[in-house]
């Protein structure tokens, strides 16, 4: 199995999920059709679950997302949270600029979605 990255546009954002369990996903996140654009992050999950890593760290730096984008990765981290029943150690990791509050509620609000403890670093 291969790494998976995407390269950066100006609607979506750099996508860099790496086989040893350290993912990262930065930038904005305007693409006009979410489900074609994260298609490749769910095929390359769904191959990546047959031999999960003892543990995960994701570190998620958006600089903006639209309403289709939160949604799709609300479900993305909600899977990586399924991990957990399998004994993966899973760390999220909200990065924001250190003078933006709404990305800063942003990321919390995303915590309550998935209901899974984030740690919170401004940059």
């Amino acid at each position: 199995m291969n790494n998976l990255r995407i390269a950066p546009s100006q609607e979506s954002p750099t996508i860099t999920f790496n086989t040893d369990g350290h993912f990262k996903i930065e930038g904005i996140s305007l693409v006009p059709n979410v489900h074609s654009f994260y298609k490749p992050v769910f095929d390359w999950l769904d191959e990546f679950e047959k031999n999960l890593p003892p543990k995960i760290v994701v570190e998620l730096e958006f600089e903006y997302l639209n309403t289709a984008s939160i949604h799709t990765v609300v479900t993305i981290i909600k899977r990586l949270v399924s991990y957990t029943e399998k004994n993966v150690d899973l760390k999220v990791i909200w990065c924001y600029a250190a003078e933006d509050d709404d990305l800063l509620e942003n990321g919390q609000n995303f915590m309550n979605y998935v209901n899974f403890p984030f740690e919170f670093q401004a940059r």
